[in-house]
């Protein structure tokens, strides 16, 4: 005989007039409800953990999110920063070509390393990302930048002022007289002599150069012409003011080849030899006065 299988009853009972609610089911009905309730939390418990972790997930986007945007930022800043350093290093390097133009150095030597200032402005480099992340790695290349920018001034700086220097000294040298004012031989040099006029012994304010009449005359530095005509004693006579406190004579020529005025360079013909004014014979007199004093010529010759 077979056995009969248990049934249980559920009832809800209203505290009210209304009729009690029952329902009657088998075992088997009660095991699958209960594994029904049992799959039901589980699946609660699952979502309710996979939605937190969405919501953690989510939190840590927005965070991320911020700091790229952060990033972002930064890295704009960065590049409109090297975008101005880069403008001030093409004026370094502008003025290092300058320098080195100047100094005539090939370009391996360079004129920062001559005038004792780093290169470092020059060869910066943006690092790259490494173990210290992103955050990291912008830090190092804004204090790379900053060190470029301070260094930059400095180098800058130098390089104007050492082309200053060597500009004033290019302009002194070739203000400085240097070469021979015309061909031929020294017939009477700087200093105490006899006079040739048979005066006994005088002071010869310059050398005196033999050669034939004619011969070009050439301005031993760059300046201007201060005073070309006749002189007494000089004759045809042309004064140059070469600046920093040189002026040069040439005396007794037959030609006149400057006037008042004129701007002259080194080498520039300027008149012709002769014998004008107090002179027994075709020469140059040629004087070299240094803040208006006459010095000997001699050194100026051949420099």
């Amino acid at each position: 005989m077979k056995k009969e299988e248990p049934m249980y009853t559920l009832m809800l009972i209203s505290h009210a007039k209304s009729p009690a609610l029952s329902w009657q089911f088998s075992l088997k009905w009660v095991r699958m409800l209960g594994l029904a309730l049992t799959v039901l939390v589980c699946l609660s418990l699952v979502f309710s953990f996979n939605y937190q972790q969405a919501k953690i997930a989510a939190k840590e986007l927005r965070v991320l999110a911020g700091e790229y945007k952060e990033q972002q930022q930064q890295f704009l800043a960065i590049a409109k920063q090297a975008a101005e350093l880069e403008q001030d290093i093409a004026a370094v390097r502008e003025l290092d070509e300058t320098v080195r133009d100047m100094m005539h150095l090939s370009p391996k030597q360079a004129s920062l390393e001559a005038s004792g200032v780093s290169n470092t402005a020059v060869a910066f480099r943006l690092p790259t990302a490494s173990r210290g992340g992103l955050s990291a790695t912008i830090l190092r290349t804004q204090m790379g930048l900053q060190a470029v920018r301070e260094l930059l001034p400095d180098s800058k700086n130098v390089l104007e002022n050492l082309t200053e220097d060597i500009a004033t000294q290019q302009a002194k040298e070739r203000a400085t007289p240097s070469i021979w004012p015309t061909s031929g031989r020294i017939t009477s040099r700087y200093g105490y002599r006899l006079s040739p006029f048979g005066y006994g012994r005088q002071f010869h304010t310059g050398i005196d150069i033999g050669t034939k009449r004619g011969t070009p005359i050439y301005a031993t530095a760059d300046g201007t012409v201060k005073f070309s005509g006749y002189q007494s004693g000089y004759g045809y006579v042309i004064h140059v003011y070469h600046g920093y406190g040189y002026t040069t004579v040439y005396a007794h020529m037959s030609k006149l080849g400057a006037r008042c005025g004129q701007s002259v360079k080194k080498g520039d013909v300027i008149g012709y030899v002769g014998s004008s004014g107090r002179s027994t014979g075709p020469h140059l007199h040629y004087e070299v006065r240094v803040n208006g004093k006459t010095v000997n010529p001699w050194p100026y010759m051949n420099r």
